[in-house]
Formats: C-alpha cells, sequence, structure tokens
C-alpha cells in the first residue's frame, strides 16, 4: 500500500555573480549557475549550466554607450526536471532560447 512508498530527491544548486568596474567606463556583469538534481530511488541525475555575460562601456562626459552582451554562453537546450509520486510520474523540460550574442549601442539625449 501507500504506507511503504518514498521519494527522495537531492537538489544542489550553486550560482556566482559578479558585478566589476574597471579602468575608466568600463562595467564586466556575469552570473554562473549550476544545478545538480537526484532522484535517489531511481538513481536518476540531471545536470544543468547556465552563464551570461556582458561587458559594458561608456566613456566619461560622453553620450554614447556600448555593451556586448552575451546570454547562455554554454548553450544549453534545456533544463530538465523529474519526479514521481503514488499517483503520478512528471518529466518536464524548459526548453532555452539558444547562445544570443548581442550588441547594444545607446546615445542619451
Amino acid at each position: 500500500g501507500s504506507d511503504n512508498f518514498q521519494n527522495r530527491f537531492v537538489q544542489f544548486q550553486p550560482f556566482a555573480r559578479l558585478e566589476y568596474d574597471f579602468l575608466n567606463g568600463f562595467i564586466l556583469k556575469a552570473d554562473y549557475e549550476y544545478n545538480y538534481y537526484k532522484n535517489q530511488e531511481n538513481d536518476q541525475v540531471n545536470r544543468f549550466q547556465i552563464g551570461n555575460a556582458s561587458l559594458f562601456y561608456n566613456k566619461l562626459d560622453s553620450a554614447w554607450s556600448f555593451e556586448v552582451e552575451v546570454n547562455n554562453m554554454l548553450d544549453a537546450n534545456f533544463r530538465r526536471e523529474n519526479s514521481f509520486s503514488e499517483f503520478i510520474v512528471t518529466d518536464s523540460r524548459v526548453y532555452l532560447q539558444p547562445r544570443t550574442v548581442l550588441l547594444k549601442i545607446a546615445y542619451k539625449l
């Protein structure tokens, strides 16, 4: 019966964020996330990592600014999680936008 049902999961999700101003007018931003997910009942393991970065430049007293931004640097395709219970089994995937590189140019009026 249902008294013997067990469901155990382990999740480890470290992350790091960086914002660093250097030289005159440069700002580096970066973030990284690692996700380890294990269903201990069936030893199913899912790993997921994603990172983003940008480099911004604005010269002092200039109306112009420039930025290069990279999203999903590691080009992860999807984020996957699964679980089960006595009544339902789920396997879900969230599909991610592929790696993108953007160049931004701005002018302040």
